[in-house]
Formats: structure tokens, sequence, C-alpha cells
């Protein structure tokens, strides 16, 4: 009976087939191979499916990629997604998917490291600014391009060029007196700059906020301040953040970076002093 489920129409029939501990191997085999992705994964994972399968479910995969790539102008983004975010994409494969009419594939064609100069051009040459920002965050950007987009009054695009790790620390300074603090916070959380945090801590916290993060910012970068002190911001620092604030990821780059870091920190931070002990230290 199970056997005969199997072949059922409905997913959910097939799904309780997969999961069934008694069902056969070559029922799971069949299974595995499955459109639907929860009924192929459901009959992999049961016990009895047989190891020396596992050859199916690589062909199969192998076959759905082939046939994506074949047909990348018309995938839709969830198929494409997979291809855009991987770092390695070609650029033929983002030029054909490129084709698209579709404003978040095109969005993230330009915005891929790839990304040939003719995408680059050809959305540079758009009307909406908010498509110009993928421009602005792609790594690969020239630097002559990135000081042209600055230029430009905008709000999406001015994001996405603090976002960008290459952006120059001249503009990096230009932003940090940005009118808006959207704006002048998320660049805190990028940048790696004394400057540039130095300026941003300059400002003025909004009215009424009790501790804001401009001030919070200022101590912890301030080279004389106490270990002690530092210990205490951390925890201020994560109610902040449930304050609705920024990630507030720049004091936490700035503790670690700190000459009086204590030691007792050392647990807290253990998912990102391995990474920032590579960096330049900003207190060198």
């Amino acid at each position: 009976m199970l056997s005969r489920f199997a072949t059922n129409k409905l997913t959910s029939v097939r799904l309780a087939v997969a999961k069934h501990l008694l069902t056969d191997a070559e029922t799971l085999k069949t299974l595995c191979i499955d459109s639907d992705k929860e009924v192929a994964a459901a009959a992999a994972g049961n016990p009895k499916f047989p190891q020396e399968a596992m050859t199916l479910i690589a062909q199969q995969e192998e076959l759905e990629q082939t046939s994506k790539l074949e047909n990348l102008s018309n995938l839709k983004w969830e198929d494409l997604a997979e291809f855009l975010l991987h770092p390695d994409f070609p650029t033929e494969g983002i030029e054909e998917a490129f084709l698209q009419n579709d404003y978040a594939v095109r969005f993230s064609c330009a915005m891929h490291p790839n990304a040939s100069d003719h995408i680059r051009n050809e959305i540079l040459n758009q009307e909406q600014n908010w498509l110009k920002a993928s421009i602005a965050l792609n790594p690969m950007t020239p630097e002559s391009t990135l000081r042209e987009l600055a230029n430009i009054k905008d709000f999406d695009i001015a994001f996405a060029l603090v976002t960008n790790p290459n952006l120059p620390e001249d503009l990096q300074l230009e932003f940090a007196n940005h009118p808006d603090r959207t704006i002048r916070l998320h660049l805190a959380d990028q940048t790696n700059s004394h400057a540039v945090l130095s300026a941003i801590a300059a400002h003025p916290s909004p009215k009424g906020m009790h501790t804001g993060l401009e001030q919070l910012l200022a101590i912890a970068i301030n080279p004389k301040t106490a270990a002690a002190k530092l210990a205490a911001l951390q925890t201020v620092t994560h109610i902040s953040r449930s304050e609705g604030e920024v990630l507030a990821t720049c004091i936490s780059n700035a503790i670690v970076n700190h000459a009086n870091f204590p030691d007792k920190l050392i647990g807290r931070y253990r998912f990102i002093i391995g990474n920032y002990l590579k960096k330049t230290k900003l207190f060198n």
C-alpha cells in the first residue's frame, strides 16, 4: 500500500510515505528525486534509505542545476538567488540573467562582483536612484564611479555607498556628517576608521534620548577610557539595541580594538575577536 501511495498526486500523502518507517528501499529511491523538495529530503532522511542511492540524489541535483543554467533569462528570483548570491558566478551567466525585465533580478545582477561594465553602464543610465544603489553596493565598482554616485543626493545611494567596503576614507568622512542620522550610524557599523568614528561620535544624540549611540561610541573610541568602563559599555550597548537603535557593531568593534580591552570580556566577544585581531587596530 505504501508503494502505491508513493505515486499519489497529493504532496502530503507522498510526504507521509517518505517519512514512514515501513516504506521499503525501492520506494524511497523513487521518492528521493520527488519534484517536491520536502518529500525528497524526507525520503533521503528515512532510516531505511539505501546509501548507495545517494548517487541518484546527486544526479537529480545536477540535472536541476543544468536546467536552471540553460534557462537563466526566464528564472524567477527564488531560483536565481543561489547563482546571483554566489561570489564565483560567471559574468556570462549574470549577463543572461540581466536580460530579464525584472527590477529585483537586475538589481542583484548589478551588485554582483562579476557584473560587467555593460551592466554597470546600463544601470547608471536609468532614472531610478534606487537601482543605481546596486552599483554603489558592488565592491568592484571603480572609485571614480563611487565618487560620481556620492554627488547624487539620495538616501538609497548614500546607504549603499556607506555599505561598500571600498568606499575611500575621505568619502566616509563626508558621510560621517550626513544630515540623516541613519546614514551616519550605518556607516559607524561599517567603518574601521578612527577618524570617521570620531566624526560620527561628535554629533549630538537626538533630544529626549537618555544615552544615544553617539555618546557611547565616543567613550568606546576614546583611548583613555578605562577597562572597567569598557566592560560596562557592553551591557549598555545591548540595551541600546533593544530600544531600536542601530546594531551598534561599531561599539563592539571599538571595544575589541581598544588598547585597554579587558581580558574578562574575551568570552563575550569570542565570535568577533578573531576577525578583528587580524585587522589593523584602531589605536596603533
